[in-house]
């Protein structure tokens, strides 16, 4: 090789060597941004797990364990990761016997999920102070198997037992209120005025007219003014529209009740003697009434009385 062309190939591998050194060096810059978005990514998700109020976890269906869980779990039920994961039986140590049926319900048909479906379930979990915890869960698939078996769940959990306990309370009161209702002789109705149909009647309707709670919902204040005496209708009507007039201005007395008396026939063709007791029983921002609370008493027997002492 001449001292010419022993230069020329010198030359041309400087050249190569200085465009692999740019190749390296801008594979080097590729990897440094991945790397640093990586660790972005890696700290953005961290915050997640750290600052969510809420347990989040990978759950394990094959083996039935958790292989995942943040530290929320020691803030909803006392316990550190490390007890968690020192357990045999995770599912039969937390959940309620009753909900143990409900999640072998869900696991029969767990095969069906599809992938990025969210199932949410509501369950108690004992707390290690001996306490049932109420649990709202929503999880999805994770992983899968090669034959596309569920392998693991994700998911997260929160604690809704104030939730729940508020939600009890107001069954209790709704079954006390219920119960004072039906103990009332006398038919209780809330009508509302913008929808124009009763939103509720007591069951004494029965015991005074005849009719069903039912009847009074789907026949609706037709129904009810076709039971009014004919005789009595044209004075309601116009009773009625002058207390809502009344009931819509700003210096009404709202617990002041309204009295009508006017007569109701009953199933069996009788008519009956009423005095409906009526208030408001909501209004708007604007003083504008929305439901009116009414209680109607038979006052037959009185009626006769009344009149068989004038004669």
């Amino acid at each position: 090789m001449t001292d010419k062309s022993l230069a020329l190939e010198i030359s041309r591998l400087k050249d190569e060597n200085k465009k692999l050194q740019e190749r390296i060096y801008k594979y080097e810059n590729i990897f440094m941004s991945l790397e640093e978005e990586l660790r972005e990514k890696k700290h953005f998700i961290q915050n997640i797990v750290t600052n969510t109020p809420a347990i989040l976890y990978i759950f394990d269906v094959i083996e039935n364990k958790l292989i995942y869980v943040n530290n929320e779990i020691n803030n909803f039920l006392g316990y550190t990761k490390e007890e968690i994961f020192g357990l045999d039986n995770i599912v039969a140590h937390f959940m309620h016997p009753d909900d143990l049926i409900k999640l072998a319900e869900l696991r029969a048909v767990q095969h069906l999920i599809k992938d990025g479906e969210v199932k949410t379930r509501d369950f108690r979990c004992k707390h290690k102070n001996g306490d049932w915890r109420w649990i709202h869960e929503s999880s999805t698939v994770f992983k899968r198997k090669e034959d596309g078996t569920i392998w693991q769940f994700i998911g997260s959990a929160i604690d809704i037992t104030e939730r729940k306990r508020e939600e009890e309370e107001l069954n209790r009161n709704k079954i006390f209120i219920e119960a004072i209702a039906e103990a009332i002789p006398g038919v209780i109705a809330v009508f509302n005025l913008e929808k124009q149909k009763y939103t509720y009647v007591s069951k004494a309707i029965e015991r005074i007219l005849g009719y069903t709670q039912e009847k009074l919902f789907t026949g609706g204040p037709e129904f009810f003014l076709s039971l009014v005496n004919p005789e009595d209708l044209e004075a309601i009507l116009l009773q009625n529209q002058n207390a809502i007039t009344l009931l819509n201005s700003k210096d009404a007395d709202n617990q002041v009740p309204i009295i009508y008396q006017y007569r109701l026939k009953h199933t069996n063709g009788d008519w009956k003697w009423v005095n409906t007791y009526e208030v408001a029983f909501e209004k708007d921002s604007n003083n504008n009434l929305l439901q009116l609370l009414s209680i109607t008493f038979d006052v037959t027997e009185q009626r006769k009385i009344e009149e068989n002492l004038k004669t």
